[in-house]
């Protein structure tokens, strides 16, 4: 008797589950109280994908890091290769890649449009959110940082030019990465 109890409360709880779209209120009859449940993969508002055996491999993309696929390394702009010589200020060309004809227009239209940022401050005297004023800029799009920059050369890799540079400060995963 109590096993057609036990099924039919779980058969009850099942559909409750499928009417209420995946949550469900169980009243207890004695105390009145209500407990709700739910059977969604959320937290915090976020709703996740069902678990299932495939996150569990590498060898899988649902499994896999979304920035790596998998392979454990991130190849991003290596701040070492743009910033070499970091005894030298954005005004002495510290930015390697904003040298040159061309890509000068980066360095001159920064400095016009960096407001009170110290440009003849070496690039290791820079504070924290200095160097991060000059690689995410002021959160523009169209605002002349590294980040913007690099963005500029992945959206033109059509160029030959583009992606040679692009492959010049490609290194290690960075502190500063390209995507904001």
């Amino acid at each position: 008797m109590m096993k057609v109890f036990l099924q039919r409360l779980a058969d009850s709880i099942q559909m409750a589950f499928y009417e209420g779209r995946g949550y469900c209120s169980l009243k207890n009859a004695d105390t009145g109280k209500t407990k709700e449940f739910s059977n969604k993969f959320e937290l915090d508002g976020m709703e996740f994908l069902e678990p299932n055996v495939h996150f569990f491999s590498f060898n899988n993309p649902y499994g896999a890091c979304p920035a790596c696929e998998g392979y454990g390394k991130v190849i991003g702009i290596d701040e070492d290769l743009v910033v070499p010589n970091k005894t030298l200020s954005v005004y002495e060309d510290a930015v390697v890649c904003w040298k040159g004809e061309t890509m000068s227009e980066w360095k001159k239209d920064f400095i016009k449009k960096a407001g009170d940022f110290p440009i003849h401050k070496p690039y290791h005297q820079l504070t924290k959110e200095q160097k991060n004023f000059l690689w995410k800029g002021d959160g523009r799009s169209n605002f002349p940082c590294i980040n913007n920059f690099f963005k500029m050369l992945e959206e033109n890799l059509y160029k030959i030019q583009y992606r040679v540079m692009l492959s010049r400060y490609r290194g290690k995963p960075c502190a500063l990465p390209v995507k904001a």
